[in-house]
């Protein structure tokens, strides 16, 4: 990760850590027991990496802050990809606590970069349980009761003090954001906000922005 985050190394250095990076936790998945692992394998003889809780905590730890301050657009939809990983794989066990206050800080800032990175990071996380069922769902739900005032909030307050290049970029997240909430939880979408007039006013605001 540092490598990859490092503006002192190659873009192409960079670049290739960062690809290493998301190959390394295509593993993320496997754990202590060996026949959940063999469980899990699409082909007996595909092979099984156990990446160590240490690695994985250090990960987790550092990755939020790393894709929010990277400019690289490349390495950042890498970083991405993690993201979405770990967000499956650990999130609903409990894994990662710190996700989702780190995420309303993000969004709280003043700072489009930081928001921008919050709003992607949310994103990852419904993408990730959109087409999960049952439990597994219970916390993103809750997390969403919590979002999406702040998202009504940067859309009213903050997006027009932004050039309009990066507003643009994180309405477009914010509707990601929405869309695949509705499949995260249909009923509990409508129920909060009813989706013709929080579409309305993204694209009301959008207007007004552009014009």
């Amino acid at each position: 990760m540092k490598i990859s985050c490092d503006k002192q190394n190659t873009i192409e250095t960079r670049l290739n850590a960062a690809i290493q990076l998301k190959n390394y936790t295509n593993f993320w998945k496997f754990g202590d027991n060996n026949q959940i692992n063999k469980s899990l394998l699409f082909n007996d003889d595909d092979i099984i990496i156990i990446i160590s809780e240490i690695d994985k905590s250090l990960i987790r730890k550092n990755i939020l802050e790393i894709a929010t301050n990277c400019e690289e657009y490349k390495i950042i939809k890498l970083y991405n990809e993690v993201i979405l990983r770990i967000v499956k794989y650990d999130f609903r066990s409990g894994y990662w606590p710190e996700l989702i206050p780190t995420i309303q800080n993000l969004l709280n800032t003043q700072n489009e970069k930081y928001v921008l990175s919050g709003v992607s990071v949310l994103f990852q996380a419904t993408k990730a349980f959109e087409f999960e069922s049952g439990d597994y769902k219970q916390k993103l739900r809750e997390a969403l009761s919590v979002f999406f005032p702040i998202l009504t909030k940067i859309m009213g307050q903050v997006l027009p003090n932004y050039k309009l290049n990066e507003a643009a970029y994180i309405i477009k997240k914010i509707l990601d954001v929405y869309v695949s909430s509705i499949k995260v939880y249909t009923y509990f979408i409508t129920k909060i906000y009813k989706r013709q007039m929080f579409l309305y006013f993204l694209l009301k605001r959008t207007i007004l922005m552009c014009g």
